[in-house]
């Protein structure tokens, strides 16, 4: 098969677009976060986003390799460490804000509702007590960013 200089150009365009760094928008404290995360065995990702009107714009990624120990965490406890972590990374813009967190796992809702936890679970649900949030799921496909974070 040829290719012509439509394509060839096509082709160089979607390169650059690859390979350039993302924009980050300025942070508009008059409008709601969204905090997307999350989370595998090599590592932790979030995205912090707000819609301007023409959907989600990135502010800030952040993103955390796994300890060995972490790695042998369960994908519930790591989806909700993820959240955790998140939250504490970006906590100069969240605290005192309602905002969202979107995850690709309904482990985070299970942690807000369930009695009887302990160790580690129990600390991370009273850490987020603190801060005034909804959660969306969004399925994995859906998480792109965040995920990408999380895997690198």
């Amino acid at each position: 098969m040829a290719v012509g200089a439509d394509q060839q150009q096509a082709f160089e365009w979607v390169k650059s677009q690859l390979v350039r760094k993302p924009v980050l928008a300025y942070t508009d404290y008059q409008l709601p976060f969204t905090l997307t995360t999350d989370a595998s065995k090599i590592g932790l990702g979030a995205v912090l986003s707000q819609d301007y009107g023409h959907g989600d714009q990135p502010i800030a990624f952040a993103s955390k390799t796994n300890n060995p120990a972490v790695a042998q965490y369960s994908v519930t406890e790591l989806e909700c460490l993820a959240v955790v972590w998140a939250v504490k990374r970006f906590r100069p813009h969240l605290y005192g804000r309602k905002f969202t967190v979107v995850t690709d796992h309904v482990a985070l809702r299970w942690l807000l509702t369930a009695k009887d936890l302990a160790g580690r679970l129990y600390r991370w649900a009273l850490a987020l007590q603190e801060y005034d949030f909804d959660v969306e799921y969004r399925p994995g496909r859906e998480n792109s960013v965040a995920d990408a974070h999380a895997t690198q």
